[in-house]
């Protein structure tokens, strides 16, 4: 049987069925694909709050800087962004090398800085 020679009301009934399954399906592919991409970009938002001293180096001796990595180390999936990584892990690696010999009370987030560094390069260069 052809299309046209169908009745009204089924082939209204046909597009609407068609038109829900659609729906259905982009709702999954949409739930999908928030799932896969937001964690990136919650750590790189999450990154962008490092802060930066009058020099334009990464303060690697406050606690905030540990934290934020390890954060962004907890929630990173994909490979969204590796241009990214690659610069902060650039500003990470000048920030530790200012600080190094610094010492004082900013030492033990200094190396929890340096650790979290470490983790993320071996997860930057890995993917």
């Amino acid at each position: 049987m052809f299309w046209d020679n169908l009745p009204l009301e089924l082939r209204i009934y046909i597009l609407s069925i068609r038109s829900d399954i659609r729906n259905k399906s982009s709702e999954i592919i949409s739930k999908s694909w928030k799932k896969y991409i937001m964690a990136d970009n919650l750590a790189i938002d999450l990154a962008l709050e490092l802060q930066v001293d009058q020099e334009g180096y990464l303060m690697v001796s406050i606690p905030e800087t540990s934290e934020i990595l390890n954060i962004c180390l907890k929630i990173m999936k994909n490979k969204i962004g590796l241009w990214f990584w690659e610069i902060i892990l650039e500003k990470l690696k000048n920030g530790l090398f200012i600080e190094e010999y610094t010492g004082g009370p900013g030492a033990i987030y200094y190396n929890r800085t340096e650790q979290a560094y470490q983790d993320l390069l071996k997860k930057v260069k890995n993917k």
